[in-house]
């Protein structure tokens, strides 16, 4: 029998297993044998039941072929853009988030175009819709956490905690803050004591607990009673005097993501830009400035 006719897709997806991201010619030489046609037939019959995946960077004229679990190889693939495309993944790889609308005209037609390596995040802020670009091994989490650190004033970025904090309370350490519970909220700040006087006085239910920073930042599932019945909030508490625009945008963003309805709760006072847009473009928020 003619040995070009000898190949299986069970062959071709065995090699691609062990040895991709990889071209038909890589493919032909593992199996030392096929057509370069036949192979050909096969991965595209792979690609459609979903076994094998490929790419949009090319050698030459081809794709690589690769199976799913093989994407942090594909970096390596970047030698194969062009010098600008290849920019503009090195910015990428390098800031894991990149804003569109900060981007210059040649930027954002390469995030466009490495379709490989940029993944677009599309959300919501300030009652606009905006474009994201996150690098393509983050997942969508991650690549939220870092658009909430982005839209985070400078001055909360660079404040330094006045005492040392556990490894699980700092969000920027961990792509997941570790999640807590009402069972694990021992040595409580003074902030969230108060946190949850209010919530116990408003038979407020915590079903999760998340210290972003402590004594400053903490985020919580909540379940209240409404005319509709017990209902899930994400619920985001921020110990600051003044209650700015980005802050509500950041929490209005993560509800979004949680596909919950947000209350956001403060001893402080929301400024007056931020409240205005509450109404027009944050609607559905619930304040509460707690006195």
């Amino acid at each position: 029998m003619d040995q070009t006719m000898n190949i299986k897709k069970e062959d071709i997806l065995k090699v691609v297993q062990e040895k991709g991201p990889m071209i038909p010619l890589d493919i032909k030489r593992a199996l030392q044998k096929g057509d370069s046609m036949i192979i050909g037939a096969l991965l595209s019959q792979l690609i459609n039941i979903g076994e094998i995946k490929f790419t949009n960077v090319k050698m030459g004229s081809s794709p690589f072929y690769y199976v799913k679990g093989q994407e942090q190889k594909l970096s390596a693939l970047s030698q194969y853009l062009n010098e600008k495309d290849k920019r503009v993944f090195n910015k990428l790889k390098e800031k894991k988030i990149l804003r569109d609308k900060e981007l210059e005209p040649l930027e954002r037609v390469g995030c466009r175009t490495i379709v490989d390596f940029s993944k677009k995040l599309v959300v919501s802020i300030g009652g606009e819709k905006e474009i994201f670009w996150k690098y393509f091994l983050l997942t969508d989490q991650e690549g939220i956490e870092a658009i909430k650190e982005q839209l985070r004033p400078r001055s909360e970025q660079s404040q330094k905690e006045p005492e040392p904090v556990k490894k699980e309370s700092v969000a920027s350490q961990e792509p997941k803050p570790k999640q807590k519970t009402l069972q694990d909220s021992e040595d409580k700040s003074e902030f969230e004591t108060r946190i949850m006087n209010y919530f116990n006085n408003q038979n407020i239910k915590v079903i999760e607990r998340n210290v972003i920073r402590k004594n400053a930042d903490y985020e919580f599932m909540i379940r209240l009673n409404t005319a509709l019945g017990e209902t899930e909030f994400f619920c985001k508490a921020r110990n600051k005097k003044k209650i700015s625009d980005g802050d509500i945008s950041e929490a209005y963003l993560e509800s979004l993501i949680k596909r919950s309805p947000v209350v956001f709760v403060t001893f402080g006072e929301v400024a007056k830009k931020a409240k205005e847009k509450i109404k027009t473009h944050y609607k559905g928020m619930i304040i509460k400035e707690i006195k």
